[in-house]
């Protein structure tokens, strides 16, 4: 059902960008705003209207009420605070955005550093956050336990087990916690890369041009990233996850299917883990819609922390390389 769902999505998205296209508007921050609008409907029509959710942009206001930058699109709960003197736009609390888009018309190496940046910001503030959450706040971790152990094959740690994990392990399960929780992060582009090879290379570029810096590790990097009709989607248990290969964690995956289904896997998944899932939701993606991209592991060499990774050929006759090396999560 949920392919049928997206399907429709997918139709009335391509029918609103069609219509921009023939509007025959140059002014660039109109057409910015035109697709930032296709996306924010799109949005609107996956939500349950009975679970009081909104989609609005502006800014995510940290605990101390520090702004990220300006966000095209946030998926919202709870209630935030106007902008004055700017219609539609608000500032809302770190703790109650489920998701955020940065949409791009065009996505290709300089406009993806840029929206990771912005997204970065929203990451910067969920972290001050999350140091404040205890468990007398009742957030349910017993998604990303159970996707922990799934992935490993061991259970979960219980209590000061965790200081005691091996140092590759406390960062999945860092992450794997940190995403259950965060905001998921979307960068959409509408055009740019042409195909899902071509997009792939964009990514695997864009971290190798920024080895050993904060942001580009674990949590840090984007759920989902969405150019045309091409995907690189991260595997994070939100809801995708793999098990390890070679002692290498599995970290994005790539696809030409149907961006608007992984949009709606993740979303979904960030609903269902505050509230009941649609009755048509269901986790039944195959593994075969992907094309493995990118392997990392957690390392401490004695000198320097961080996540290392691996690209993952498309063609297998190729050897895998190194492409980043200890880049540290924030």
């Amino acid at each position: 059902m949920i392919n049928d769902v997206a399907a429709l999505l997918t139709a009335f998205r391509e029918k609103e960008v069609e219509a921009i296209r023939r509007s025959g508007i140059t002014h660039a921050p109109t057409i910015g705003a035109q697709y930032e609008g296709v996306t924010g409907s799109v949005l609107k029509m996956m939500i349950l209207p009975e679970l009081a959710l909104q989609v609005v942009s502006g800014f995510v206001e940290g605990i101390n009420g520090t702004l990220s930058g300006q966000i095209d699109g946030m998926l919202v709960r709870g209630s935030g605070t106007p902008i004055p003197s700017v219609e539609g736009q608000y500032k809302w609390p770190i703790k109650d955005v489920l998701a955020v888009l940065e949409v791009k018309k065009t996505l290709f190496g300089g406009d993806l550093a840029d929206a990771h940046d912005q997204l970065q910001s929203v990451m910067a503030l969920f972290w001050e956050y999350a140091e404040t959450i205890k468990p007398a706040d009742g957030i349910d971790m017993s998604a990303p336990r159970y996707v922990y152990s799934q992935i490993l094959g061991e259970p979960a740690p219980v209590g000061k087990q965790r200081d005691v994990l091996p140092f590759d392990k406390t960062a999945l399960y860092r992450m794997l916690l940190d995403d259950h929780v965060a905001p998921v992060r979307i960068i959409l582009g509408y055009g740019g890369f042409k195909t899902e090879h071509s997009l792939r290379q964009g990514f695997l570029n864009f971290l190798a041009q920024n080895p050993q810096k904060p942001g580009f590790a674990g949590s840090s990097l984007p759920s989902l990233i969405v150019c045309g009709e091409n995907s690189i989607v991260k595997a994070n248990g939100q809801p995708f996850y793999f098990r390890p290969w070679q002692g290498h964690y599995l970290c994005y995956a790539s696809s030409s299917h149907s961006p608007i289904l992984w949009i709606l896997n993740l979303i979904l998944t960030r609903i269902s883990n505050l509230y009941a899932a649609p009755p048509w939701y269901g986790r039944d993606l195959s593994i075969d819609r992907f094309t493995p991209l990118l392997w990392g592991k957690a390392v401490d060499n004695g000198d320097a922390q961080g996540w290392e990774y691996w690209e993952h050929p498309v063609f297998p006759a190729l050897r895998i390389s190194v492409i980043n090396s200890f880049a540290p999560e924030q």
